[in-house]
């Protein structure tokens, strides 16, 4: 084993002989030895002469509010869908899709953390993304009576997730003995 000291009790450099020392750090050289000088995001290994990642992502109260990814001497938060990513580049900010047009919903947008809900105005009733208006009697007509109701209706466009109301409400025509 190599004591750091040549035969004449003089020190040997070894972070000059060995540059490649401290990956990820500093060389410091010692009398008979060496150490490392870690960058940010590494760590003494247990050897005391060599530097480690730290995994930042690791510890009970990450560094991210919601998904955190470790990197080499650092780490990546990301957010789930319907949030964004703050400034801070580590805190999810919910997206209100309702402020945007990309809810898609044909009557109310109701945000939520995370998403949102559609909604439809009094009256009226969700059945399968579509609000649909009670029937409302108009009359009988030669031994029939006649009924209408309202649907508004939403649609996908091609870019998902965008959406778009179709022009204007359906309006269906019910006829009954």
């Amino acid at each position: 084993m190599n004591d750091g000291a040549d035969g004449d009790d003089t020190d040997l450099d070894e972070c000059r002989v060995m540059p490649d020392a401290c990956p990820h750090g500093r060389c410091i050289n010692t009398m008979g030895s060496y150490r490392c000088l870690c960058d940010s995001g590494y760590q003494v290994d247990s050897s005391g002469v060599g530097c480690t990642d730290v995994d930042e992502c690791a510890t009970d109260d990450g560094p991210c509010s919601h998904v955190c990814r470790n990197t080499p001497g650092s780490f990546v938060c990301s957010c789930p869908p319907g949030y964004r990513l703050g400034s801070d580049e580590r805190t999810c900010r919910d997206v209100d899709e309702c402020s945007t047009d990309r809810h898609g919903c044909p009557h109310a947008c109701a945000n939520l953390p995370g998403g949102f809900e559609c909604r439809c105005l009094d009256g009226y009733r969700m059945v399968d993304s579509t609000c649909v208006g009670k029937q409302r009697w108009i009359g009988r007509e030669n031994n029939f009576r006649v009924a209408f109701s309202l649907q508004f209706r939403s649609s996908p466009m091609s870019d998902a997730p965008k959406f778009t109301q179709t022009a204007g409400p359906t309006v269906n025509f019910f006829v009954f003995r």
